[in-house]
């Protein structure tokens, strides 16, 4: 009789641990249903990983998430990270089409009411690669920073379609409504965060929009869709290394090439609907194709007269920019990490990069040289106190990167 009373006691503790660790665990609502996510104690967060925000099929605009439930969803794993060109799947990151999702990282015990300014992070990557599961851009450090100085945010880090997946471009896709699709998938998320971050304890007229290099650029381009029209879905934007005037826009005419070499070589050229064809194509031939005919650099953004109506210098200058407060600045020492990029070593390497990246003749690629030259460095002065072996890799890479900061100069 001891032993089962004892038996009962214990059941009974249990209980009472997973009841409340079951209360613990911190909730977010959406319009489509109540999440449930991790509390970080270390950190004092609470964080939501893997929330779908849209619904997608290949090469077509994504649609808002539309299913609905009763209880809690689990929001305690990553999702998908988006199929790309590069994207390291030795990272161990499963990588599928299913993967417009985002994470949100909140302060500890913050609800729907309380009014935090919102985050939002867009990762870079060229077009052709990121997650928003990469731990270079954990948002964690962010949000612990706002909390100590007395500012606290959440934090939103989204995913969206790269490659060809998110950037095909023809006059076939054009005709679909398929352009673009990556910047559209961001547009999206945004919209998903106006809609719903009140019930993760945030405002939705206080977002502000960030991303690095091709994040940068994207950011630049949503200040720029729709001839300026932030559809008041953020008031502020910050772009680190990138701005309105990145590489990557192109025209309808320029992006044909690269979409007709595709479906050359995916023996989709000859059906009567080239575009449907690459649609019923397993993942693996579409990425093998973008792989043996080294087409992954070449997909990103094109004019296409809606979301995107003309190259940026033209809507800087006409000024048709929102009336939002934004940064622009660049990340320390990043020629470590960009001085192969170009693989130019000369002046004249760099004036053969130039006129095939940017579709200019060679006066005017020499022209732009002038403009740019090579000037001393500043010096590494953050690295001073780093390993020494660091130091020495940044003079190799700031040597070995002089064309590369004079073509992103340009």
């Amino acid at each position: 009789m001891v032993a089962i009373s004892n038996l009962l006691k214990a059941v009974a503790v249990i209980l009472q641990v997973e009841h409340a660790v079951a209360q613990s665990a911190p909730t977010g609502r959406t319009l489509n249903g109540t999440y449930s996510g991790l509390n970080l104690p270390s950190l004092a967060q609470d964080i939501f990983l893997g929330i779908p925000f849209a619904q997608q099929r290949r090469f077509e605009q994504a649609t808002p998430f539309n299913e609905t439930w009763n209880g809690t969803r689990d929001a305690t794993e990553p999702g998908l990270t988006c199929a790309g060109f590069g994207t390291n799947p030795r990272e161990g990151w499963p990588i599928g089409e299913g993967c417009l999702n985002l994470n949100v990282v909140r302060p500890e015990g913050a609800f729907d009411g309380l009014d935090l300014p919102v985050l939002v992070w867009m990762y870079g990557g060229g077009y052709r690669q990121g997650s928003n599961r990469d731990p270079e851009f954990n948002t964690s450090f962010l949000v612990q920073t706002s909390v100590e100085t007395g500012h606290p945010i959440i934090a939103v880090s989204i995913n969206y379609r790269l490659s060809a997946y998110g950037f095909i471009a023809s006059q076939e896709a054009a005709g679909n409504g398929a352009l673009n699709i990556g910047l559209q998938d961001q547009r999206q998320a945004l919209r998903w965060i106006k809609e719903i971050i009140r019930g993760f304890g945030g405002v939705p007229n206080r977002v502000t929009i960030w991303g690095e290099s091709a994040g940068a650029s994207s950011t630049a381009l949503q200040l720029m869709a729709y001839g300026g029209d932030t559809q008041d879905l953020f008031r502020g934007a910050i772009m680190a290394s990138g701005s309105f005037f990145g590489f990557g826009q192109r025209s309808l005419a320029q992006a044909q090439n690269v979409y007709d070499n595709i479906t050359d070589h995916t023996g989709c050229a000859s059906a009567v609907d080239t575009l449907q064809c690459l649609k019923d194509l397993p993942l693996s031939t579409i990425n093998q194709t973008i792989y043996e005919q080294n087409e992954g650099e070449n997909f990103g953004p094109v004019i296409d007269g809606d979301f995107f109506r003309s190259y940026p210098f033209v809507a800087f200058r006409n000024g048709r920019l929102p009336s939002v407060n934004i940064i622009v600045g660049c990340n320390s020492d990043e020629g470590m990490s960009l001085g192969g990029q170009t693989n130019a070593n000369t002046s004249d390497e760099l004036s053969q990069y130039l006129q095939r990246g940017l579709g200019i003749n060679e006066t005017l690629a020499a022209d732009l040289l002038d403009l740019y030259p090579i000037e001393a460095p500043s010096p590494p002065y953050s690295l001073a106190q780093d390993y020494p072996w660091q130091a020495a890799t940044a003079e190799v890479g700031l040597f070995s990167g002089n064309q590369t900061r004079r073509s992103y100069g340009i």
